[in-house]
C-alpha cells in the first residue's frame, strides 16, 4: 500500500537537488506568494460555496415537501459526469471573453457540490428526527431548527465533503488551465514544460502537499460532529408554504447551470460546427477509456477494501499514517503523480516503463482515497460482535471477511468501483503523460482537439465521456433517489453513503 507514498519520494528527491538557498528563495518569493494567495483564494471558496449548494439541495430534497424530487436528486449529483477542463470549455465558448478567479470559482463549486450533497443528504435520511420534533413542540420554527438542531448533526458530513471538494480544486488542471487563472496546479504545468526546470517544480509541489497538510488538519480540528442513527420511522418533513416554488426554482436553476447548460452547448458545437473527427479514432479511443476505466474501477475497489479494514479493524500507527498518506497524495495533481511514475519506473522498473500498467497505478495513487472513504464508514459502524464470535468458533479472518464483511458492504463497495470508474473515465493529466505510445483516450483526444480549436470535434469526445461518465453516475443517483420521505425503507437505501 505504501505505492501511495510514491509521488511524495519523488518529490522530495528532486526538491533536495535544490539546496537550501535555493529552497528558501523560492518558498519567499513574490511569484509563490501570489500562487499561495490565488491557490488559498480559490480553495476556500469553492469548498464554502459546495458546501452551502450541497447542504441546500439535501436538505431541501430529503427534509422538505419540495416536489420533483426524484428530477432534483438527479441535478444534484449528475455534475458528477462533467470533467473540470469540459464544463471550463462550455464557459469559454459561451462567454469567450471570461477568465481568472470567477469561472474557476463558478466551475469548480458546481462541480464538486455532488460530494458535499451525498455525504449530507445520506446523513439526513438516517439522522433521528425526534429531536427535530421535539425542537417543534418547544415553539422552534423551521429555520431556527434547521440551524440548531439539524445542521450540528449534520456538520461532520458537510465538511467531509467540504475536505473533498478542497482537496479536489488543489490539484485541479484542466479548468485552472483553460481558464488562466494562476495556481499552484498551473504553475506546476508550467515548470514542468520547460525540462531545466523540473526541481523548482518539485519544490511546488511539496508547498501543494503541506498546503493539503494543513487543509486536512483543519478538516480534522472542526469535525467533530457524529452523525447519529435513525431511531424514529417517520422523517421530520418540513412544509416549504409559499417558499416550495423559489426554492424549486433554486434548485432547476443549480440543475441548470451545472450539468443541462454545458450538454446544450456541446449539442449547440455539433450543429453549427462541422467536426473532423474520425468514426475509427473515436470508437478506439471509447475502447480504450472504458477499458482502462473499468480494470481500473475493479482494483481500487480491491484495495479501497483491504485499506479500509486496516483503518476501521486494525487501528496502528501504520494504518493512520497509512490514512494520512492516502489524502495528503490525493490533492497532488495528475501530472504530478505521473511525472513521478515516469522518474521512478524508467529509473528502477524500466520493463512497466509507458505501459498501461503504470497508468492503472497512476489511477490507483489518485483515486484509492475517496473510494477508501466511502467503505470505512460502513465498516466502523458495523458491530463487531459476529466477527468476534465466528474467530472464537475457529473460523479464519479470511472466512470472516469473506463470509460477514463482504455481504454487509457489498453496497458501498459496488458504490466504490463506480465511482472509481466514473472518475479514470474523466482523468486527463495523469492518461496524457503515461498512456503508451499509440494509445489514444477521449480526454487525450479532447484536449489535443480543444487545444487546436476545433471545437466541434472536442464536442463529439465530451459528449461521449459524459455519456460513459453518466452511467456509473445514473447508477449513484438512482441509490440516492429517495423512495419515500417518510419511511424506513428510504433510510435504508442511503444509510450507507455516510462518510
Amino acid at each position: 500500500m505504501l505505492i501511495t507514498a510514491l509521488p511524495l519520494v519523488y518529490l522530495v528527491l528532486r526538491t533536495v537537488e535544490l539546496g537550501s538557498s535555493e529552497i528558501q528563495e523560492l518558498i519567499f518569493s513574490a511569484r509563490s506568494v501570489s500562487l499561495l494567495w490565488n491557490t488559498a483564494l480559490l480553495v476556500i471558496s469553492v469548498a464554502v460555496t459546495a458546501m452551502i449548494i450541497g447542504f441546500l439541495q439535501a436538505w431541501l430534497i430529503i427534509r422538505t415537501d419540495i416536489r420533483l424530487k426524484r428530477i432534483f436528486t438527479f441535478f444534484a449529483i449528475l455534475p458528477f459526469a462533467l470533467p473540470s477542463y469540459v464544463a471550463a470549455l462550455t464557459w469559454l465558448t459561451n462567454f469567450p471573453g471570461i477568465r481568472g478567479f470567477l469561472p474557476a470559482w463558478i466551475i469548480l463549486s458546481l462541480l464538486t457540490s455532488p460530494y458535499v450533497y451525498l455525504a449530507v443528504s445520506a446523513a439526513l435520511v438516517s439522522q433521528s428526527s425526534k429531536q427535530e420534533e421535539i425542537s417543534r413542540t418547544l415553539g422552534l420554527n423551521a429555520f431556527e431548527t434547521l440551524i440548531y438542531v439539524t445542521w450540528p448533526n449534520v456538520r461532520g458530513a458537510v465538511l467531509a465533503g467540504g475536505l473533498i471538494s478542497a482537496l479536489y480544486t488543489l490539484s485541479d488542471f484542466g479548468a485552472v488551465s483553460l481558464v488562466k487563472y494562476d495556481t499552484f496546479t498551473r504553475a506546476i504545468y508550467i515548470a514542468y514544460r520547460s525540462s531545466f526546470d523540473r526541481n523548482v517544480a518539485a519544490a511546488l509541489s511539496l508547498m501543494l502537499v503541506l498546503f493539503a497538510v494543513l487543509i486536512y488538519l483543519t478538516y480534522k480540528t472542526f469535525a467533530q460532529g457524529e452523525t447519529q442513527s435513525s431511531t424514529s420511522q417517520f422523517a421530520s418533513i418540513t412544509k416549504l408554504g409559499k417558499f416550495r416554488h423559489p426554492a424549486a426554482l433554486l434548485l432547476s436553476g443549480l440543475g441548470f447551470v451545472g450539468f443541462i447548460l454545458p450538454v446544450l452547448s456541446l449539442l449547440r458545437w455539433q450543429f453549427v460546427g462541422q467536426s473532423s473527427a474520425d468514426s475509427g479514432q473515436v470508437v478506439r479511443a471509447a475502447i480504450n477509456t472504458f477499458g482502462y476505466a473499468v480494470s481500473g474501477g475493479i482494483l481500487i475497489a480491491i484495495f479501497s477494501f483491504v485499506v479500509a479494514i486496516l483503518t476501521a479493524r486494525f487501528k496502528s500507527r501504520f494504518s493512520l499514517a497509512l490514512e494520512r498518506i492516502l489524502w495528503i497524495t490525493h490533492a497532488l495533481p495528475g501530472l504530478v503523480v505521473a511525472l513521478a511514475l515516469v522518474y521512478l519506473s524508467n529509473r528502477y522498473a524500466q520493463i512497466t516503463y509507458q505501459t498501461s500498467f503504470i497508468v492503472i497505478v497512476a489511477y490507483l495513487i489518485l483515486f484509492l482515497p475517496n473510494s477508501f472513504a466511502v467503505l470505512k464508514n460502513p465498516l466502523e459502524k458495523s458491530s463487531k460482535a459476529l466477527e468476534e464470535v465466528a474467530q472464537s468458533m475457529g473460523y479464519a479472518y479470511r472466512a470472516v471477511i469473506f463470509q460477514l464483511l463482504l455481504p454487509l458492504i457489498r453496497k458501498p463497495l459496488f458504490i466504490t468501483a463506480s465511482l472509481a470508474t466514473l472518475t479514470i473515465v474523466k482523468e486527463l493529466p495523469a492518461t496524457l503523460l503515461l498512456r503508451p505510445t499509440g494509445i489514444e483516450t477521449l480526454a487525450t483526444r479532447l484536449w489535443n482537439a480543444a487545444g487546436g480549436k476545433e471545437f466541434a470535434e472536442a464536442s463529439v469526445y465530451a459528449l461521449i465521456i459524459i455519456l460513459l461518465a453518466g452511467i456509473p453516475t445514473v447508477i449513484l443517483t438512482l441509490l440516492q433517489l429517495p423512495r419515500s420521505s417518510t419511511t424506513i425503507a428510504s433510510r435504508e437505501v442511503n444509510k450507507e453513503f455516510i462518510g
